[in-house]
């Protein structure tokens, strides 16, 4: 006869560790981000820059972007009405770091198969900021494809 075990199953996570059950993974207790989290961005870039990664900051303003475009799309659900304001100071919030990312990716310098992607999200940045399509293709021709930039 098999005995019942009086411990919570666990659940074990994509990476083989275990998590919090189902009904402990909503706590109560957990608190927006403290102030030092606003650090961690910084710290991203300089690493990203450093190590001179196209691809991740790339990864990162497109996921900024993507999530500032839910939070509109959301805002403009009726049922939002009650909370534009918050919703309006997270989608800044969003744009302002993708705009910071964009910022920096243009310090970078491609490889030959980081162009694409690199250029991609300038533009669209640039268009997204209010330029107009000469300005937006003048920030993608500025991408250094020089000899120590084309890896």
């Amino acid at each position: 006869m098999l005995q019942q075990s009086t411990n919570p199953p666990q659940m074990i996570g994509p990476h083989g560790f275990y998590t919090q059950t189902p009904e402990k993974a909503v706590d109560a207790s957990i608190q927006p981000l403290e102030p030092e989290a606003s650090n961690a961005l910084a710290v991203e870039i300089d690493h990203l820059l450093a190590t001179g990664d196209v691809q991740g900051m790339v990864a990162m303003y497109d996921a900024y972007m993507a999530a500032a475009g839910a939070i509109h799309h959301i805002k403009e659900m009726p049922r939002a009405s009650g909370c534009d304001a918050l919703l309006d100071y997270e989608w800044e919030r969003l744009i302002s770091k993708a705009y910071l990312v964009a910022d920096r990716l243009q310090e970078m310098r491609p490889s030959k198969h980081d162009v694409n992607a690199m250029g991609r999200a300038l533009f669209e940045c640039a268009l997204e900021m209010g330029n107009n399509l000469p300005e937006a293709m003048a920030v993608v021709q500025a991408i250094d494809l020089s000899k120590e930039g084309a890896r």
